[in-house]
């Protein structure tokens, strides 16, 4: 259904900080990826329902396989980010698909772009949370997820994330610098 872009904190814990749709890939690129993931998915037997396959580009365009599974992308990518950039309900496809229905997407498909920004707090403790994200067209929706007296350093994994900010736009990826602006943890 889509790529996703993953930014990650990086060694040692790689905790996922951004994630974008669609990826931005030269076209000969993307065969490569949607070819290799068509193959692990019939190499592993998963003929129907979601997948999930993370896969590693370099620099000089090899890919490896980091990860493939008959479920639904988390952190956001399969309940908020595939809706919001190709107009598919990725969550109702697979509930049709699990009860025996067939679901057939309204072709033709978005081309959006989506993304979610993820929120470190720079406190050890969470003693207030700020949401101005109403006020910014740009946002989707912000989701709050550590609340008031929650411990969030050091950052490790991703339950210490503190919050995030969806994006939908018709055009290019949102570059947010300044996510205090839209969701403050203090």
């Amino acid at each position: 259904m889509a790529i996703t872009k993953k930014v990650t904190s990086g060694p040692p814990h790689f905790v996922e900080l951004e994630h974008h749709q669609p990826a931005p890939l030269k076209p000969n690129l993307i065969d490569e990826v949607f070819d290799i993931t068509a193959k692990s998915l019939t190499a592993l037997n998963i003929k129907e329902g979601a997948s999930h396959t993370e896969i590693m580009i370099t620099p000089s365009n090899d890919i490896f396989i980091i990860e493939v599974g008959g479920r639904m992308g988390g952190d956001l990518i399969g309940s908020h980010l595939v809706p919001l950039s190709t107009g598919y309900d990725y969550l109702e496809g697979v509930v049709k698909n699990a009860i025996g229905e067939v679901f057939i997407p309204k072709y033709p498909l978005k081309n959006e772009f989506a993304g979610v920004y993820y929120i470190l707090a720079k406190t050890e403790t969470i003693t207030n949370v700020i949401d101005s994200s109403h006020l910014y067209p740009e946002i989707f929706e912000a989701i709050q997820i550590a609340t008031i007296g929650d411990k969030t350093l050091p950052i490790t994994s991703s339950d210490k994330r503190a919050g995030c900010v969806i994006y939908n736009r018709k055009s290019g990826k949102l570059i947010l610098t300044n996510l205090e602006k839209y969701l403050k943890f203090i």
